[in-house]
């Protein structure tokens, strides 16, 4: 398990009611140290493209459908091992390609300060 290496795990409800085209913070940068995304997990209601972002990098596309379902879960046996790892002052962005979408779901991350 890698819970002792950073710090425990927060769980954060994500509901972009009417998430606005381009850029939407999930979560904010974390100033003293990295940010660690352990799991994320959500659904939108109308066909669209959603990119997560790393600060200003891309590390992923979806196409999806209409209640389509992104779910990026913590592994068995990996408790604890993050997905994506970020540096210093970067947050945790969802790009969305169309305006007036309800995104919902959850995110799982930690620090180290």
């Amino acid at each position: 398990m890698m819970w002792n290496i950073h710090g425990d795990p927060t769980y954060t409800n994500i509901n972009l009611a009417t998430a606005t085209n381009g850029d939407n913070t999930i979560v904010s940068a974390n100033t003293a140290g990295e940010l660690f995304v352990h799991a994320l997990s959500f659904t939108v209601d109308l066909a669209c493209t959603v990119q997560i972002k790393l600060g200003s990098t891309v590390v992923g596309t979806f196409k999806l459908p209409a209640n389509g379902t992104v779910n990026l879960a913590d592994n068995p046996g990996m408790e604890g091992e993050p997905f994506y790892k970020l540096a210093k002052n970067n947050a945790l962005i969802l790009n969305v390609s169309t305006t007036g979408i309800t995104l919902t779901g959850t995110v799982t991350t930690s620090t180290k300060n």
